[in-house]
């Protein structure tokens, strides 16, 4: 296809423990992968980068992408130094640098209005992040980057609801059944909203058995600190 690589997999490996770690080690070193991609956990990615490290594959002639949902920032302090992951933070961050990690896009932050709420997406943050942080007293955990999801997914029902039930002037009684079903699932993909996460907007595949969503993609590289791992590359839509 124009534009896209034709990209050749060499192995494919499960990771659970490091005598795990060590095989991928040495199949990646036996191959000669340069570009190797992870959907493992923090910690046994961890120890996948230390094994590689211990074996002389660092970058740039070895470069890894992550599944970044489950890597919190402060993956090389967390990991290193243990029983299976035994490199230092400064071997762990050597082994790491330039890794890139895609994950779900966070709620956005700008001067643009939500198509269905009419709130500003700033506004939206702000509200989030200062009931987040007074959680527990100002001391409990804080961590909003499902909120936005769930806020657009809420519209996102409301819309279809509204349509159906308001619009449409189907009555209460039809929810539940198997028209409705359908004529709902059919409402859904024609909602098309710019919301706290991006475009929302669903489709089908040309088969019509998958169906997927617009959305935006967060890039993040591993070049800061231990502290921070991790800094915003870019985002990326489909």
């Amino acid at each position: 296809t124009a534009g896209r690589y034709p990209w050749t997999v060499l192995t494919t490996l499960s990771v659970k423990t490091l005598d795990d770690a060590k095989i991928v080690a040495e199949e990646t070193h036996h191959h000669d992968a340069r570009i190797n991609f992870m959907a493992l956990y923090e910690l046994e990615g961890a120890m996948v980068l230390c094994q590689a490290y211990k074996d002389g594959m660092q970058p740039p002639d070895y470069n890894w992408f992550v599944a970044s949902g489950w890597w919190n920032e402060q993956f090389l302090q967390l990991t290193a130094n243990s029983a299976v992951c035994p490199c230092t933070v400064a071997e762990l961050q050597r082994a790491s640098y330039g890794l890139i990690a895609a994950d779900r896009g966070p709620m956005l932050r700008t001067e643009e209005v939500h198509s269905l709420s009419g709130r500003p997406l700033r506004d939206l943050y702000d509200e989030y992040t200062q009931l987040c942080e007074a959680f527990g007293n100002g001391v409990g955990s804080c961590n909003h980057q499902w909120a936005g999801y769930f806020y657009d997914g809420l519209w996102l029902i409301a819309q279809i609801l509204d349509t159906y039930l308001v619009q449409q002037n189907n009555s209460l009684s039809n929810l539940g059944t198997l028209e409705s079903r359908q004529a709902l699932y059919n409402l859904s993909l024609a909602v098309d909203f710019y919301g706290q996460t991006g475009r929302v907007s669903q489709w089908r595949s040309a088969t019509g058995t998958e169906l997927d969503r617009e959305g935006i993609v967060l890039l993040r590289q591993a070049t800061g600190t231990p502290e921070k791992a991790f800094g915003e590359l870019a985002y990326r839509t489909a």
